[in-house]
């Protein structure tokens, strides 16, 4: 009994002579580390090249982050080791893409290039275009395949939706630095305050942050300031449908997310229309090819229609393109009037000329159109290029997505569906004729 108990005291000292040690005392080789290299210098003084070695690696080992454990009860200590690591797993979940990522992987290697992950810089990358051209699928994939080579990261999405609530820039600081700090929860109650604690907390982390759905510069102020906010190597990723708040916020390179070319459209509708069956009927093969020009690479419209069309049969397919051709299908049109929305009223209005009258003329002939006492014609086709409504393209003509068209064209319809003379504006000659 007495031996066990001498071998359990003699074990018992040995644990606490290898737990129980001041970092300091490592580090700057004191106390009984001083006392061990110096008899070691002078028991190896033809040598000393070794002992050199030593010194160096106890500076470089105490220099690692981790935990110390000083006095108290080992379980209590282990047990916190283990809710840390925990959280930090946690922390470098992947986030969930998409169900189909047809396409993602060539806009992947875009942003990588952009990103260019292994420089010491801090870059802020922002990702731009219409809603529901895939900003945020992106974003997250690309998340998802660096997140590993970052000490803390972090995805807050729907920045936009999230930061209206009462307080809710606090509590999007305080989702931040949860997620990067891993699992340290902070209780700031002011956002101003919050800006000093991320500075004080993350200025020496390389950190992956993407802000997705960012619609206001305050939001960009508050949440990521600016570069030196971060340390070295940190990449900061913004998804928006308005470009000036990127260059307000000397966010650059920004990339421009594009839409999907046919093939891929064609290939994301069959994987939502079939499910399982990758090789439809030739008899479906024309409302298809209907159905990825309606949607017109957008990837929002193509899930849509997929997932309406899934199950139905050939007649019931032309009939639903039919139907859309003449009144734009709801869903795709809630996502799209959210931009149309948060326009002023001279903007609306003078999206609604480009939409119904002016899609593909010259830019100096809508200006001209758009003359206005209450608008400047300028500065109008300008907020609305950057807010991805409209494109302008190397000769000069003005564009837009036709679903962006057909969603101004309704939202004018709308104002009296039964009588066309109540309308702001008439385009079709039958209703023109009928006026």
């Amino acid at each position: 009994m007495t031996k066990s108990l001498d071998k359990e005291k003699k074990y018992h000292l040995h644990f606490s002579k290898q737990f129980k040690v001041d970092v300091s005392d490592v580090r700057y080789q004191k106390g009984k580390y001083g006392e061990a290299l110096a008899k070691h210098e002078f028991r190896l003084k033809d040598n000393m090249d070794k002992v050199k070695r030593w010194r160096t690696a106890l500076r470089d080992a105490a220099t690692l982050s981790g935990w110390t454990f000083s006095d108290g009860h080992e379980a209590k200590f282990i047990r916190k080791i283990a809710e840390d690591i925990s959280a930090q797993v946690a922390k470098r979940s992947h986030v969930d893409v998409t169900q189909h990522p047809v396409g993602i992987e060539s806009r992947v290697q875009d942003m990588l290039e952009l990103l260019d992950v292994g420089g010491s810089d801090v870059r802020m990358v922002g990702i731009w275009g219409i809603d529901g051209i895939g900003k945020t699928t992106i974003a997250k994939a690309v998340y998802n395949l660096i997140a590993c080579r970052f000490e803390g990261c972090c995805f807050l999405g729907n920045v936009k939706a999230d930061s209206v609530p009462h307080r809710g820039l606090v509590r999007l600081q305080n989702n931040l630095l949860y997620e990067i700090l891993g699992g340290r929860k902070m209780k700031m109650t002011d956002a101003d305050r919050g800006i000093q604690v991320i500075k004080e907390r993350l200025g020496g982390k390389k950190v992956l942050l993407v802000l997705d759905d960012v619609n206001e510069s305050n939001q960009l102020d508050k949440l990521a300031g600016g570069l030196d906010w971060f340390g070295y190597g940190s990449r900061i990723i913004i998804t928006t449908r308005d470009k000036r708040l990127l260059i307000a916020h000397q966010v650059y390179p920004i990339y421009t997310a594009k839409a999907l070319d046919n093939d891929e459209s064609r290939n994301l509708l069959i994987l939502n229309a079939f499910k399982d069956n990758r090789n439809p009927d030739e008899c479906v093969q024309f409302p298809i090819d209907t159905a990825v020009l309606y949607a017109h690479g957008l990837p929002l419209a193509v899930n849509i229609l997929g997932s309406l069309l899934c199950g139905k049969g050939i007649d019931q397919w032309h009939a639903a393109l039919d139907a859309y051709k003449r009144f734009p299908n709801s869903h795709i049109q809630k996502v799209l009037e959210t931009s149309y929305s948060a326009l002023e009223d001279p903007l609306k209005e003078a999206f609604l000329d480009i939409a119904c009258f002016l899609k593909g003329r010259h830019k100096d002939y809508v200006m001209q159109a758009l003359e206005d006492p209450y608008l400047n014609p300028l500065q109008a086709i300008e907020v609305l290029e950057e807010r991805a409504l409209v494109t302008i393209d190397e000769l000069g003509m003005i564009w837009m997505h036709d679903l962006l068209e057909e969603m101004g064209k309704e939202i004018v319809r709308k104002e009296s569906p039964q009588d066309a003379g109540r309308r702001s504006r008439l385009w079709f000659h039958d209703d023109v004729y009928r006026v």
